[in-house]
């Protein structure tokens, strides 16, 4: 049998005002789920199930009425985007793709000429030509 590294951690239960206030915490300050998590020994997805189990409302949480206001209308932008079968997803990707392959064609074109610069460089050095000449026999 394979044995793994993995350290065996017992299940913890948490009391539903610690939870709220973990959540209250998220929301009002801003922190990243890796803050909280190491501020209050929790893992991500402890947060993640929680922010599920009590969705955003003025009662669960108790946030100010801007803090609501502001989150709700983050949710919404997420909300608005385009559909993924829609003409403008498919130009969204289209684009995304096209400045993903300039890059890459950038990239080789700085690579050949480094390569250029090498065999250049031991032309000169050497003195010996070792580009591949056309028409010469394979052995």
């Amino acid at each position: 049998m394979i044995e793994t590294n993995r350290r065996k951690v017992p299940h913890r239960h948490y009391s539903e005002d610690f939870k709220l206030s973990v959540l209250q915490e998220y929301y009002n300050s801003g922190s990243t789920y890796y803050q909280l998590c190491k501020k209050f020994s929790l893992s991500k997805g402890c947060i993640q199930r929680w922010l599920q189990l009590y969705p955003l409302s003025e009662n669960s949480v108790s946030l100010p009425s801007e803090t609501l206001k502001r989150l709700e209308s983050m949710a919404k932008k997420a909300s608005e985007k385009p559909a993924a079968g829609s003409v403008e997803s498919r130009l969204a990707e289209l684009e995304a793709e096209n400045r993903r392959l300039k890059a890459a064609l950038e990239y080789s074109e700085l690579r050949v000429e480094a390569f250029s610069m090498a065999i250049d460089y031991y032309n000169k050095q050497e003195g010996v030509d070792i580009l591949k000449k056309a028409g010469t026999r394979q052995l």
